[in-house]
């Protein structure tokens, strides 16, 4: 029994490390099911612990564009606190001659820009700048829509949930029976059941073992299969996971969500709540990314250009974002309204953090107006 529970052990040391990745920037780690999705904000990326999830991960959008160009300035930023650039930079469409992406960046005329999320990878940005004003700005409009589309996310989520559901029955059935197994062995079932059991307990575990691997041999094989109808929509590195995961058992467990990397498109933050969120969650978003356009951060110091890029993306940007705030049933009014004061003293709060103070101050440290709180 000793030898069994030790391999266990380190099957689920395995399961438990495979998946976790480090990410050289902060962004939002989705992993949910079918019709429901938590979003998490962090380095770390964690895989789900049932098999029955998947994953996928959102990235603010590091720059801002309009009709006149692009700067790094992040405009209608979700997450807290936003990544600020380090020197602002914008380019008028006509100025851009090469586009790059190295290490991680994306690189105009030879400069490091903004971090390469996907949005808009190097190819298409230096298109992008070679087409006639007319077709960009029908272009941009078009890169707009492609980055909000709630709708598009739930048909991926389903088609994902169709195309793997007997893979997903296989790992829970593998899953389950390994878990209960661990209990087994780790509980000393042997010494408190009948010898007797105990014995045919005993007898059958090479028989579970086989059935196990069994398991883990079709879930694999249909993994391979549904692979081709899973076509990818960013960098596919599924194959070689796959390969992996066929000689790993532990990282087969989770073969739904392996399945699901670059199957999901790359969309703002909100949009993955929009379309899997808790309408609660979805509200907190939303008060983020919205505050982030009407009290935007830094700015005050870029180039005209870059101000004048990030006012009409901003602009844009919100008018979109509301048209499917409305539609979830959130109310920006709602989520703005001024916050009963916490404290005797509470005179005021700031709009963006919604932190209240206590002085006759008229702007918060990072300079936003404060508002009045309400009074019961």
């Amino acid at each position: 029994m000793n030898e069994w529970f030790s391999a266990l052990l380190v099957f689920w040391a395995l399961w438990a490390a495979d998946g976790v990745r480090l990410v050289p920037a902060a962004v939002f780690a989705i992993v949910g099911t079918r019709r429901r999705a938590t979003l998490h904000l962090s380095r770390w990326l964690f895989p789900g612990w049932w098999p029955a999830s998947w994953r996928a991960s959102a990235a603010d959008l590091p720059f801002a564009l309009s009709p006149a160009g692009i700067c790094n300035r992040p405009v209608g930023v979700a997450s807290r606190p936003g990544e600020a650039p380090w020197r602002a930079q914008a380019w008028a469409w006509a100025d851009i001659r090469d586009v790059s992406a190295r290490d991680g960046w994306l690189w105009i005329n030879g400069t490091p820009f903004c971090r390469d999320t996907g949005h808009l990878p190097a190819k298409r940005l230096l298109a992008l700048a070679q087409l006639d004003a007319a077709a960009r700005a029908e272009k941009i409009s078009w890169l707009l829509h492609r980055w909000l589309r709630p709708a598009h996310l739930r048909r991926r989520a389903r088609a994902l949930a169709g195309r793997t559901a007997l893979i997903a029955t296989l790992n829970a059935w593998f899953f389950g029976l390994a878990a209960v197994l661990s209990l087994y062995l780790a509980g000393d079932g042997a010494g408190r059941l009948p010898t007797r059991w105990a014995e045919a307990v005993a007898r059958g575990l090479p028989w579970l073992a086989l059935y196990l691997f069994l398991l883990h041999a079709v879930a694999v094989g249909a993994a391979w299969r549904a692979l081709r109808k899973l076509p990818a929509v960013a960098v596919d590195k599924r194959s070689v996971a796959l390969l992996s995961a066929t000689l790993l058992p532990p990282q087969a467990l989770r073969l739904r969500a392996l399945l699901g990397e670059a199957f999901f498109p790359t969309q703002h933050p909100l949009a993955y709540a929009l379309a899997f969120a808790r309408k609660k969650d979805l509200a907190a978003l939303a008060f983020q990314t919205l505050g982030d356009l009407r009290w935007p951060l830094g700015g005050a110091e870029d180039p005209p250009l870059a101000q004048e890029i990030a006012r009409w993306f901003g602009a844009e940007l919100g008018e979109r974002l509301r048209t499917h705030m409305r539609a979830a049933g959130v109310e920006e009014a709602a989520l703005f309204a001024a916050p009963v004061a916490d404290a005797p003293g509470s005179c005021s709060y700031c709009p963006r953090c919604r932190s209240q103070f206590v002085t006759a101050q008229t702007h918060c440290p990072h300079g936003v107006a404060l508002q009045p709180v309400a009074r019961r």
